[in-house]
């Protein structure tokens, strides 16, 4: 197995842990993010870093599910195809981001997606505080059925 195997892998895995009640988009979005802070430089910029802290910056204090995912539904399957390309950047993302990596609004530039969480299951303080309740620092830029991305 090869480093970017099991990077991508383990960013499979995470996806799936955070987002799999929101189907293929909703995981994608979720890698889409991740990816964005390893470009961001988060933790160096280093994927497994990225990936090892995503409580860190979660929504929720409690951790995800340590469940592994069944590869046989559709979903999974669909995802899995999608996840190499997301990695290596040439998957574009089109789903908490436009072409070019920023949206055009009103000739205003709206950041990348960062941060996720479903508004109703917010159980950590800091994010409620620090990332929800600072729209002017971090606006809701997507959102994929019940799950919302912030800048």
């Amino acid at each position: 197995m090869k480093d970017t195997q099991f990077i991508c892998s383990m960013l499979l895995l995470k996806c799936w842990q955070e987002a799999r009640q929101e189907g293929v988009n909703g995981m994608m979005a979720v890698a889409f993010v991740i990816r964005n802070r390893v470009r961001a430089g988060w933790y160096g910029g280093n994927w497994i870093e990225v990936l090892s802290n995503l409580e860190k910056s979660s929504a929720k204090v409690e951790p995800p599910t340590t469940e592994i995912p069944d590869t046989r539904p559709f979903s999974i399957m669909q995802f899995m195809q999608t996840i190499d390309n997301i990695f290596s950047g040439a998957q574009e993302d089109n789903i908490t981001i436009k072409q070019g990596g920023e949206v055009q609004s009103m000739g205003l530039k709206v950041p990348l997606a960062m941060y996720w969480g479903r508004l109703d299951q917010i159980t950590n303080p800091w994010f409620l505080e620090n990332i929800v309740r600072k729209p002017e620092q971090h606006q809701r830029i997507a959102q994929v059925g019940q799950l919302f991305f912030f800048s």
